[in-house]
């Protein structure tokens, strides 16, 4: 979904030759730029809210406890091969 689209516009740069439409001493120039919709104000307001702290720590802890898990299980499969080997039951 497009919020905008790129367009070319005139702004008003400081010259020694000034040019109407701008003030003494500016002429124009133009630039290209990406210009918002207005119709994408809904979106973007969206993604203006503030931070959730309480979101932002239980997402955190949610990844720490699987991350610990995941070592916890891997480390014990690690103690059940290493017991097999030693044993020459495999391997």
């Amino acid at each position: 979904m497009p919020i905008g689209s790129l367009q070319t516009i005139l702004v008003c740069q400081a010259s020694a030759t000034p040019a109407l439409p701008c003030p003494a001493g500016s002429a124009p120039v133009s630039v290209s730029t990406y210009v918002l919709d207005a119709t994408s104000q809904g979106y973007l307001d969206t993604l203006n809210t503030p931070y959730d702290y309480e979101r932002g720590a239980a997402l955190w802890a949610w990844g720490f406890i699987f991350i610990m898990t995941l070592a916890v299980i891997s480390r014990g499969i690690g103690y059940v091969i290493q017991t097999l080997k030693s044993r020459q039951i495999w391997g």
